[in-house]
């Protein structure tokens, strides 16, 4: 076990605003920069941000110089060396004692800059799916980190004995802004990237065939993404304009959604949904397929339902249980709040905090 030289913090992400694993990062420097320096490093610069602790030094990684001179099958490994030497020069600098990186190209630069640093990466999805062509690029990348976080049980299978023994499985940290309102509207929802991953053309016509039965129920789609003109065309092609909205990203999603009766994860494959866990955490009654992460947090007809992926008509039979039994609803909602207790800020926290700081002297 390598010795923690220090309390200075690194997280490398990114961009500061976006998907779960932002979210995260930002949630835990803010939580640690509570009793440690904390600087957040950071590739891309995008529109608003998720909160900060204003303790938090936060920095922009510099864009690769242009080398036009050098072949383009080269330049984008000078870029990444770019990168490397930046954090490398920051890590000395500052004297950090635990580096913490998320997704694939962080965690690569984090690896290739250590320098006397603990060395902690992440994997936020399942690596055989969204980058296929490249796992064996993340299996040489975790089995050479320190420690290695995984959000669940299926995803640590995938890697190899070096790597699971020096490897965790941590959850998101859950915090919602409000619980469900005491009487719903006929209302189902879902939140999430309008990308291929999130399945949402399965979710509206499964929703098509639920709405023949159910025509008193709308669906609400809350998320933006590459998708959205082809999902809109789907909608209308269907004719579920006025049944079927894509709300787009709301910072006030939760307040938004507080009405809803059934939120659904429609997801091919995931990491461990931070909109499932908010909406259990809301008292929601929950329905998802059996992608990663769900199957870690559902227990079918206990706590919510399962589904298999890819699955419309079972998805379908899904939701009409669950509009057609209201006293099965609130059981999966009450023991869904209790269960995602798990999942609180100060709870997760202090299990990584067990992972950065392994050494008890310090």
């Amino acid at each position: 076990m390598r010795k923690v030289r220090s309390r200075n913090m690194l997280f490398i992400v990114t961009s500061l605003y976006g998907g779960g694993a932002e979210k995260v990062c930002c949630l835990l420097a803010s939580a640690m920069a509570e009793t440690c320096p904390v600087t957040i490093a950071y590739f891309t610069e995008r529109e608003g941000r998720y909160p900060i602790d204003p303790r938090c030094e936060v920095i922009r990684i510099p864009k690769a110089e242009n080398r036009e001179w050098i072949p383009s099958v080269l330049r984008r490994t000078a870029g990444r060396l770019d990168k490397i030497l930046f954090i490398r020069k920051v890590k000395k600098e500052r004297n950090i004692g635990v580096s913490v990186s998320f997704l694939l190209a962080p965690c690569a630069v984090n690896v290739f800059s250590r320098c006397g640093d603990r060395i902690i990466t992440t994997e936020r999805a399942n690596p055989t799916k969204y980058q296929a062509d490249r796992f064996w690029v993340t299996r040489i990348l975790y089995a050479l980190a320190d420690h290695v976080v995984f959000q669940s049980r299926e995803i640590q299978s995938l890697y190899g004995p070096l790597t699971r023994r020096h490897s965790s499985i941590i959850g998101n940290p859950v915090s919602v802004a409000c619980r469900a309102l005491p009487e719903r509207s006929h209302r189902i929802v879902t939140l999430g990237r309008l990308t291929a991953q999130k399945n949402q053309a399965m979710l509206i016509r499964s929703f098509e065939a639920f709405h023949r039965t159910h025509p008193d129920y709308t669906l609400s789609i809350y998320g933006e993404g590459q998708l959205r003109g082809e999902l809109q065309a789907m909608i209308e092609e269907r004719g579920l304009g006025e049944s079927v909205f894509l709300e787009g990203n709301r910072s006030d999603v939760h307040t938004l959604i507080r009405d809803a009766e059934i939120f659904v994860l429609a997801s091919d494959y995931e990491g461990l949904s931070n909109a499932l866990l908010e909406c259990m955490t809301m008292g929601i009654a929950c329905i998802s397929t059996d992608c990663e992460g769900s199957t870690d947090v559902i227990r079918d007809g206990e706590n919510g339902l399962l589904v298999r992926r890819g699955d419309e008509k079972g998805l379908t039979e899904a939701m009409c249980r669950l509009a057609d039994e209201p006293l099965l609803r609130q059981r999966l909602e009450e023991r869904a709040a209790a269960d995602a207790e798990a999942f609180t800020p100060e709870r997760i926290v202090r299990k990584w905090e067990a992972v950065f700081f392994e050494d008890p002297n310090i």
